[in-house]
């Protein structure tokens, strides 16, 4: 596939219409219909189809973009995947999402900061929850803030968590989780941020 008749390609399906009509709304696009429909070579591409529909679900692509790009891209005879990948990081770019070029992330941090509320008469005031545990729930990870109440995670696997601290605060015990999802917006390397307020 030479560069100009990718660039050829990739300007038709721009002009076909980032909104024509899907054939798919009776089921929805998936990384496992895409792996089967694309024909990607290598994990890091079928990595990279799994990413794309991990966006999807979180609502960070839009639905018709990847859609009529998938519905193209399946019609080639060859280099189905190589044709997706390509179009859809020119199409995303065109609409200010900076798609990765080579390999997707699989997995990324969560960063975050646990404090306790303090109720006063007119105002809430928020103190560090220091040396608490955190936990991802559902996963055997844990950690311990440090003395300003901050955490952090490193490869955590792409999906939506709850994560939960639990210390000592004012003699008394706190609590509190918040809900976190990965990856974050493309490009997805930095880190979601968790902000925990335990009562």
């Amino acid at each position: 596939m030479s560069r100009k008749s990718l660039a050829v390609s990739i300007l038709l399906v721009a002009l076909a219409g980032a909104r024509a009509p899907s054939a798919l709304a009776e089921s929805p696009l998936t990384a496992e219909v895409m792996i089967v429909v694309l024909r990607p070579d290598t994990p890091a591409d079928r990595s990279y189809l799994v990413y794309v529909a991990t966006l999807l679900d979180h609502g960070q692509l839009p639905r018709h973009l990847v859609e009529s790009t998938f519905l193209w891209a399946r019609e080639k005879p060859r280099h189905k995947f190589q044709y997706f990948k390509r179009a859809l990081i020119v199409r995303a770019d065109a609409d200010g999402i900076d798609l990765p070029n080579n390999d997707a992330p699989v997995s990324g941090d969560i960063e975050g900061r646990a404090m306790y509320a303090i109720d006063l008469a007119l105002v809430t005031i928020h103190l560090p929850l220091g040396h608490a545990s955190v936990e991802i729930v559902g996963t055997d990870r844990k950690t311990t803030t440090n003395g300003r109440g901050e955490f952090s995670f490193s490869d955590v696997p792409f999906g939506s968590y709850r994560v939960y601290a639990r210390g000592k605060g004012l003699l008394s015990t706190k609590s509190g989780s918040v809900r976190v999802s990965l990856p974050t917006p493309p490009p997805s390397d930095t880190p979601a941020h968790a902000f925990i307020v335990a009562r």
